[in-house]
């Protein structure tokens, strides 16, 4: 792992020139899994917060991406506190553009800003600092289930795109979290 980590830095220094990359990690398996865990994933964590300490130990600013509801119930809210004391966590959170443009330009922003609160609230409620928390929106313009999935005419999604950067620019701001990430 340390091998590993160590390689992945060396690299991104040399192709990005800059002594202190930030690095995204795409993302973290099983982010819900009730603890306590299995020895598998028990080792698996382990893993992740020994590659995260690695890059932050050479000066890497890593990133840990994180798809779905994490559990931070039980022994599992210390290994949450250890990972934002050496890396950022990004909850990403997608919606269904159009469900979202169904609600309309004021239940479809609010709905976004809800959910951006509740994405990095279980983060907030075991002491994770803001500043260690960021939020991921995806603006795919596929036609499957997440993003744009159809919406027509293509102003309808350029205004839940608006209705999502609007939303996490405000809750950024009232949260006081670090990043907001696109995909």
């Amino acid at each position: 792992i340390v091998d590993r980590a160590n390689r992945l830095f060396d690299y991104a220094v040399q192709q990005s020139g800059c002594a202190t990359p930030w690095i995204a990690e795409n993302e973290l398996s099983g982010a819900g899994l009730e603890s306590p865990w299995s020895a598998t994933n028990t080792q698996y964590r382990q893993n992740v917060l020994t590659y995260l300490q690695t890059l932050a130990a050479r000066g890497a600013r890593p990133f840990l991406l994180v798809s779905s509801a994490p559990y931070t119930g039980g022994e599992s809210a210390a290994w949450w506190q250890q990972v934002a004391a050496v890396a950022d966590i990004v909850r990403e959170d997608y919606f269904s553009d159009k469900r979202i443009h169904a609600l309309g330009p004021i239940v479809g922003p609010r709905t976004i800003r809800e959910s951006i609160r509740a994405s990095v609230g279980r983060f907030l409620a075991i002491g994770i600092p803001p500043n260690r928390l960021g939020v991921m929106l995806g603006f795919q313009s596929n036609a499957s289930n997440g993003g744009r999935a159809g919406l027509e005419p293509p102003q309808a999604w350029f205004e839940v795109v608006k209705w999502q950067a609007l939303a996490a620019k405000q809750v950024a701001q009232e949260l006081h979290f670090s990043t907001v990430w696109s995909w």
